[in-house]
């Protein structure tokens, strides 16, 4: 998830980001890790993983170092948004 970290961009010939939202991102996380891992797993998300996903997208700006970009918040129909 937090694979295009600035110092490691050079290692990469071609990056696709898959863009899904902190709402998304804790839907599919409930019906993944809940069964596994019970309702506890939840507040993970909200606390630390989601934020961090957040952080992540504000100082690393993978969106704009990847070469495509893809609204994956509906994994039926995903969109790509840079090519």
């Amino acid at each position: 998830m937090l694979l295009f970290k600035n110092e490691l961009n050079q290692y990469f010939d071609y990056k696709v980001f898959l863009d899904v939202s902190g709402t998304e991102i804790l839907k599919r996380g409930k019906q993944r890790d809940v069964p596994k891992f019970g309702l506890g797993i939840l507040q993970k998300y909200r606390e630390r993983y989601i934020p961090v996903y957040h952080r992540y997208l504000e100082i690393d700006k993978p969106i704009t170092s990847a070469h495509m970009v893809i609204d994956n918040n509906n994994i039926e129909d995903p969109i790509i948004l840079k090519k």
